[in-house]
């Protein structure tokens, strides 16, 4: 539950990023968001799991570890995908409407 409130949250903060960069319409931007937190989160899980068996290690019950790790994987994700959106740069007014000069 919380993790749905925090990607909703990263989602509300991509819109305004993105309309302060000039993006009327940052749809895309924050369609993004999830895709890049849970993505993260299932490479984060991947990638502990196969460390965990290559060094074999037993799979049995709930791993907590497991799920920090993958949490961090999706933390981690999301920032890269927020330091992506803001080395776009801002959109002048002219590009907005589809101006040629």
């Amino acid at each position: 539950m919380l993790e749905i409130l925090v990607i909703v949250s990263l989602c509300k903060k991509m819109g305004e990023l993105m309309r302060s960069r000039g993006h009327e319409k940052p749809f895309w931007f924050q369609f993004f968001v999830p895709v890049f937190w849970f993505g993260g989160e299932f490479m984060g899980g991947l990638i502990y799991g196969i460390e965990r068996a290559l060094k074999g290690q037993p799979t049995e019950g709930v791993d907590l570890k497991l799920y920090l790790v993958a949490l961090g994987g999706a933390v981690l994700a999301s920032t890269l995908y927020f330091v992506i959106a803001k080395s776009i740069p801002p959109r002048s007014s002219a590009d907005s409407h589809g101006d040629a000069a």
